[in-house]
């Protein structure tokens, strides 16, 4: 049967739960292609709901009643609710505090954060210029919903060069956008790109100008470019003390493929592995994972990581880090951490498990975590399934500069 859709709660809560699906999934709903990119995601994560269905809950095909119980509970299974029912009286709850004290809700004032999503849906970058200049960050949620609806919003925006432009040219954009939201994927360029025309001149602390070097740098490495001399420089003249993990691990990687590319001088780089091996020594989880694992992929691009892992220090450092990779939580550098461990070191003492999936909510590396899923998956496939991916992997990754992973498959394969 169908709920009587007469109810202002149900209207508020629907409409909340449509926002969260598409900033958990990235995808923003305006069309029926739309409706399909967001099918084949939640098909994903395993909630089989058709892209007709969707195009009804999103008001894209015209509807006459509210979506089933059962649609509603799968829709609100994959934002982490048990049940349609839990997520309506948690969001109720919400929107009654926000009525009371709506001052409290938003970072800069009253429904900012509505104003702010309808100013990216419209287009209307003077309003966006406005609340970014306004805002305050108060949680890391709040920063954390900011920064994924600007992703979001500057892949699908046909005004994307103004949005990406007026993001540099505030405070704000540049610590939400280009610091935070880091678009890894960089599709068409847009993101270097931008990072050389706006937010460049305006990089003015150190680290972010190491940041700005070491990410054109990787680009044009594996764009098979030559990187400009004036980042090949600064990375030289950086030390790695007192550097925030993320820029240790891109230094590292940058290094190695500038000493390693197109050169036989296997000394130089293997003093880039034992500064990433020193670099691990005491730091987090995380921070070791990423460390390691870009210093990796630059070692697969060079031509070096055969060898490298002969190297015992190296070599265990892969295994423990493959082994003590959580399943539910597969992020880029345990992707390509436990690729190389089915790849190159299967012959290891060591339990190989099936390979886990990565966590699909990292709108910025969807590229790299479906490139680093297939290669994976090219191991293992058998009959159409291996024909397939063996069709599209090669030109998936020439188009997202991920060839670096063709040097960890067996060249057999």
């Amino acid at each position: 049967m169908l709920n009587k859709p007469d109810k202002k709660e149900d209207m508020l809560a629907i409409r909340e739960l449509a926002s969260r699906i598409q900033s958990t999934s990235g995808v923003l709903v305006a069309s029926f292609s739309d409706c399909k990119r967001l099918e084949v995601q939640l098909n994903q994560s395993g909630i089989m709901i058709s892209a007709h269905t969707l195009a009804r809950f999103f008001g894209v095909l015209q509807s006459s009643h509210k979506p089933y119980a059962a649609t509603l509970n799968l829709l609100a299974s994959y934002i982490g609710y048990p049940s349609y029912q839990h997520f309506k009286r948690t969001i109720n709850d919400h929107y009654q505090c926000l009525l009371e004290h709506p001052n409290d809700l938003f970072d800069t004032g009253s429904y900012a954060l509505t104003a702010f999503e309808l100013c990216l849906h419209n287009s209307d970058i003077g309003g966006l210029r406005t609340l970014l200049e306004a805002w305050t960050c108060k949680d890391n949620h709040s920063a954390w919903e900011l920064r994924n609806l600007l992703g979001c919003a500057v892949r699908a925006s046909p005004q994307r060069q103004v949005l990406l432009q007026t993001l540099a040219e505030t405070h704000n954009g540049r610590l939400l956008y280009y610091e935070s939201f880091v678009d890894e994927d960089d599709a068409d360029d847009h993101y270097s790109n931008a990072l050389e025309l706006w937010y460049a001149q305006r990089a003015s602390a150190r680290e972010n100008k190491v940041f700005l070097a070491g990410f054109l740098t990787t680009r044009d490495v594996y764009s098979g470019k030559q990187p400009q001399q004036w980042c090949i420089q600064l990375l030289r003249d950086t030390g790695l003390q007192e550097l925030h993990f993320h820029l240790v691990s891109r230094c590292i990687e940058a290094q190695i493929l500038l000493e390693g590319s197109g050169q036989n001088r296997p000394h130089a780089v293997d003093d880039w592995v034992s500064t990433a091996l020193q670099a691990m020594q005491g730091a987090g989880e995380v921070e070791q994972q990423w460390i390691l694992a870009r210093t990796l992929r630059a070692l697969a691009w060079t031509g070096h990581l055969k060898r490298a892992l002969q190297r015992p220090e190296l070599r265990d450092q892969v295994l423990t880090q493959y082994i003590q990779a959580d399943p539910k939580y597969m992020l880029t550098p345990n992707l390509i951490i436990q690729l190389v461990v089915h790849a190159a070191l299967q012959a290891q003492q060591v339990d190989i498990t099936p390979p886990y999936v990565g966590d699909r909510r990292m709108i910025s590396e969807t590229n790299i975590r479906i490139a680093l899923e297939a290669a994976t998956a090219s191991l293992y496939a058998k009959g159409p399934n291996l024909r397939l991916i063996q069709r599209n992997l090669g030109p998936f990754l020439e188009k997202t500069r991920n060839r670096w992973i063709q040097q960890v498959l067996p060249q057999d394969g």
